[in-house]
């Protein structure tokens, strides 16, 4: 009796324990077991569960449905010892894959064909004939959909070859009874598969029945003819007329190693026209590790499918490689030349021709008609399990006639493009190769070269392969040139390698070899006229991916068309799809669409485009920055041809992702003359640099804004650049350098006249008197920007002006009057939709109550405040700012929450703030790159992690462990890692509850 647990999927679903039979329920349940399973020990997505549940179609509560059933499975299967683990990945069955059939029987096969490859004939029956013991008719039976059925045509065929494994070497031992018993049974099962026949013709023959071997063959001749109308194999015809003549080769021969003393017979001969594998093949163990499961999940049609110089045939070949012994009928390859730079494309029905002559057909027997021997041959490939690798096809139609319906045959097919038209055709899988990281890219490098040559020179071989970007290719060409100079240095060459003009000519191939501009060119030649317009424009992007409106409007072009384009650069993989609508491309191909654009588009054309790119990133960055802040204080730009962005995170998202090509562009427009565009585009982004801790580059923009206004005479240009610039020395700590910036800013906006910058510009030097402590100069200024903004009946800005008063009023201890004007404040920043001002005035209320000893009050606005900067990305921890203010606000919180008899609440807060604190820190740790870091940062981290960790397990806050927060805050503000959050000056208990540069007043 077996004892413990197993599982069986060869036959209908069933599981045992200690012999007994475990019951599992509905069928769906056993579907979702069953799927379980077949990735013992793995996770399993819940879209994937719903998908094979529902057959790809699941409705809606699917995935409450799957709870349900795994629910139900850990009942029936956790008493007996196997646990059903749940992730946000997914849900994973830990059990022992021996413990499943379909794993044994694979791994049995596996074994088994190593065996062979030996020359074990003895291993291979035993490991063969103990996998086909396994078998209890129809796997997954009863379990229904898509996925099962691939499960299945997956081992059917891991079943063929333990029978054709099992028969060879049976054969080979003298078991002739057996073979012919095993195959009689395989032919009827498997009428089609010629190799069954041959196995039994031979078996009878051995075993003395020569008649019945020649009415066996007579019976695969007439089913063959009639289902295919073709000849059976050249293979199985030579056995029939050796067993006619009695050929003493097919009979047992004298003086053997099997069981009987004979020998395996010599196989016929088959087509092995593989090209040879490459010996220094690295890397890419994932890739055929996915394609080798999509094979034995009953895919039939393989896609090796990347961009030129990846390494797709060098890839397709090892795979074929491996793949030989599960096609004993042969091995078939076809170069189609698809995207050749100097042969021309092979015709399909050249292709076709080729085929069939490999396949030693009699010419008399090929049809003349080119559609009729297309037919043909896929009925020759249908009848035998060969291998057909198909390199370098130009599109779906070029290799679509080569390809069988039935599964005997397995395709492998390379090409740039992914070829659809296979996949709703064939089911085709698709291998996707992408250039190599940098470990892969090394280790290419060091097979080529030895470790001799990459001694010492690791830095030199990591900057080769950066320039190169990890293709294949061009790591190939590279380590030629280095090969055939041995005096080359690997840093000489990285040297040449970085001058990005002159790269390409660098990877050119010796000897007619292919080289990395060659093989782009010949992408770049298959391209339709109008998507090699936009190819060539890509370059006055300033960053390596786009959005497709971005490139719509680089064409000035509708949408829908511009999409069209985009797909023929997809499929030619010189654009990569990277997100939806997001595109990006390779650096080796930004360098060779740099070299199309200048050696074909004249001087018009490229300071068309550069206009239509600044436009289009001035116009979004206008909407972006909108969304940001309500405070509509930036020059008028022309509205955006289509709307992009509408909700807060993704304005937010659009600034970090397009954060370097804006940098990038502003200095490009400086340098180009387009002056009013650099201030402009300066101020849209300053918003985002400042709260988001880009100080440095705060006022590389600013400086190169107020450069620009000058050069233009604008007075308004000019101001915005001081506001800027003021904005960065504030974020230095310098206040007299900030003060002097914003006073030059209100003489040239007063000299313009602009009232509504005159309003902002007084409210941002409220913020600079604050930061000194001015506070009576604070509450001047602030008043000021509220008169101005009443005047000009602009609410959002009364409502910004009255924030900053009420914050002076509360530093100046006029705690009531505080209270009245943050309320007005909110009032107005509610209507507005300010966001960021509102949590700011929300923190500023609950300073207010609490200083008045209503601290129920005012938990309850510090708590509405750390919600708001959360919102507002405090979660990242890219964005500083928001970060401070909410580690500020959480500190405060749990004060008043302490105080309100809420000690509970207040320690599950005061471990948020100090893991919220410990993560801050971190941020400025990474900043200073390690090295400029303050001493004691990095044990002031470890320390606050360990607090959080104690903070977790007690029961409530208590005044000790306040105590210790409020002094972990305080040696952090001493490293000057933060901005200020503990006060001892503002009396007990220390807290303050608005830190003076956690809440900046931004001149927005």
């Amino acid at each position: 009796m077996t004892t413990g647990l197993c599982f069986s999927l060869l036959g209908p679903v069933r599981a045992w324990h200690d012999g007994a039979e475990i019951p599992l329920g509905s069928p769906q349940q056993r579907s979702t077991l069953s799927v379980l399973l077949l990735h013992a020990g793995g996770t399993v997505p819940a879209g994937q569960l719903s998908g094979a549940l529902w057959d790809g179609a699941p409705p809606k509560g699917a995935r409450g449905t799957v709870r349900t059933y795994i629910h139900r499975l850990r009942r029936t299967l956790e008493p007996q010892g196997a646990r059903i683990e749940s992730s946000s990945q997914g849900y994973a069955l830990m059990v022992d894959p021996a413990t499943v059939d379909t794993h044994r029987f694979r791994h049995l096969v596996a074994a088994a064909r190593a065996a062979h490859g030996a020359g074990d004939e003895r291993g291979t029956a035993e490991l063969s004939r103990a996998a086909l013991d396994l078998w209890r008719g129809e796997p997954l039976r009863d379990i229904h959909g898509e996925a099962a059925e691939r499960e299945r045509v997956g081992l059917r065929q891991t079943r063929t070859s333990a029978l054709d494994l099992y028969g060879t070497a049976a054969l080979a031992l003298g078991r002739d009874d057996e073979v012919v018993q095993l195959m009689s049974t395989a032919v009827i099962e498997d009428p089609l598969h010629e190799r069954f026949h041959e196995l039994l013709m031979l078996a009878l023959y051995r075993a003395g029945r020569q008649a019945e071997a020649i009415s066996a063959y007579g019976h695969v001749r007439k089913l063959v003819r009639h289902e295919l109308g073709v000849d059976p194999a050249a293979s199985l015809t030579r056995l029939y007329e050796g067993i006619l003549r009695g050929d003493p080769a097919l009979g047992p021969p004298r003086g053997g190693v099997g069981d009987a003393g004979r020998t395996a017979p010599v196989r016929p001969a088959r087509p092995e026209h593989l090209p040879a594998p490459s010996p220094l093949f690295v890397g890419r163990d994932t890739d055929l590790a996915a394609a080798h499961r999509d094979i034995a999940a009953g895919a039939r049609v393989i896609v090796v499918s990347g961009m030129a110089g990846v390494g797709k045939t060098e890839f397709a070949t090892l795979l074929a490689h491996r793949l030989r012994a599960d096609h004993p009928d042969g091995q078939l390859y076809v170069n189609l030349h698809g995207f050749d730079a100097d042969r021309p494309m092979v015709p399909t029905a050249r292709a076709v021709d080729l085929l069939i002559e490999a396949m030693e057909v009699p010419r008399q027997r090929i049809p003349r008609d080119p559609e009729a021997r297309a037919a043909f041959l896929r009925r020759l490939l249908a009848a035998r399990r060969v291998l057909l690798f198909a390199d370098n096809a130009r599109d779906a139609a070029h290799v679509l006639p080569l390809i069988p319906a039935s599964s005997g045959a397995l395709v492998l097919v390379t090409s740039r493009s992914p070829l659809a038209g296979l996949i709703t055709a064939h089911g085709a899988r698709v291998t996707e190769l992408r250039p190599f990281g940098p470990e892969e890219a090394l280790e290419l490098m060091r097979g080529k070269l030895g470790p001799e040559r990459m001694r010492g020179q690791e830095r030199a071989a990591r900057a080769i392969a950066e320039c190169c970007g990890g293709l294949p290719l061009a790591l190939a060409v590279v380590c030629a040139k280095l090969i055939a100079n041995p005096a080359f240095s690997l840093t000489a060459i990285a040297a040449e390698l970085c001058d990005e003009r002159a790269r390409l000519s660098f990877l050119t191939g010796a000897d007619r070899s292919p080289g990395v501009r060659s093989v782009l060119s010949s992408s770049y030649r298959a391209l339709s006229p109008a998507a090699a317009g936009l190819f060539r424009l890509l370059p006055l992007h300033p960053g390596r991916s786009a959005g497709a409106g971005f490139i719509a409007d680089l064409l000035a072009q509708p949408l829908s068309r511009t999409q069209e384009l985009l797909d023929e650069l997809t499929a030619m993989r010189l654009l990569e799809e990277r997100a939806p609508g997001q595109y990006g491309w390779h650096d080796l191909v930004h360098a060779y669409a740099v070299e199309v654009l200048a050696d074909t588009a004249g001087t018009a054309e490229r300071d068309a485009g550069l206009r239509r790119v600044l436009n289009h990133y001035l116009q979004t960055a206008y909407e972006a920055a909108r969304i940001l802040s309500r405070h509509d204080d930036m020059p008028p730009v022309r509205a955006p041809r289509r709307r992009s962005l509408s909700t807060y995170a993704e304005a937010l998202r659009w600034f970090e992702t397009e954060h370097a090509s804006l940098m990038r562009l502003i200095d490009t427009a400086y340098r180009c003359g387009h002056d009013r565009t650099v201030w402009q585009l300066a101020w849209m982004v300053r918003h985002y640099l400042d709260v988001n801790g880009h100080w440095e580059e705060l006022r590389a923009t600013s400086t190169l804004a107020l450069r620009a206004a000058g050069r233009e005479g604008s007075r308004l240009g000019m101001a915005l650049g001081h506001r800027g610039l003021s904005r960065a020395e504030y974020n230095a700590g310098q206040w007299d350098e900030a003060e002097r910036h914003l006073l030059r800013a209100l003489e040239l906006i007063e000299a313009e006249g602009d009232r509504l910058a005159a309003g902002y510009t007084h409210r941002q030097l409220a913020g600079i008197h604050a930061s000194t402590g001015d506070y009576r100069k604070m509450l001047a200024e602030a008043r000021i920007s509220l008169g101005i903004f009443a005047e000009l009946g602009w609410t959002v800005g009364e409502g910004a002006a009255l924030s900053v008063i009420a914050k002076a009023q509360g530093r100046m201890r006029q705690y009531r009057e505080a209270l009245v004007s943050a309320q007005r404040a909110l009032s107005i920043l509610e209507e507005a939709g300010e966001l960021r001002d509102m949590a700011r005035t929300m923190d500023l209320l609950g300073y207010a109550h609490h200083h008045l000893g209503r601290h129920r009050e005012a938990a309850g606005h510090r708590r509405r405040a750390a919600e708001l900067h959360a919102s507002l990305g405090a979660l990242d921890k890219r964005n500083s700012h928001a970060m401070s203010a909410l580690i500020a606000s959480l500190l405060s919180l749990a004060v008043d929450e302490r105080l309100a008899g809420e000690a509970v609440t207040a320690r599950a807060t005061a471990e948020r703030a100090a893991r919220r604190l410990a993560d801050y820190l971190e941020l400025h740790r990474d900043g200073c790159g390690g090295v400029d870091a303050p001493a004691g940062l990095p044990e002031l981290i470890d320390e606050l992690r360990g607090f959080a960790g104690e903070l977790g397990g007690a029961p409530e806050l208590t005044e000790a462990l306040l105590g210790r927060l409020v002094a972990l805050a305080e040696r952090a503000q001493r490293l000057g890692a933060i901005e200020r959050l503990v006060d001892r000056t503002a009396g007990p208990p220390g807290m303050v509850a608005v830190g003076e540069r956690a809440h900046p007043e931004v001149g927005d």
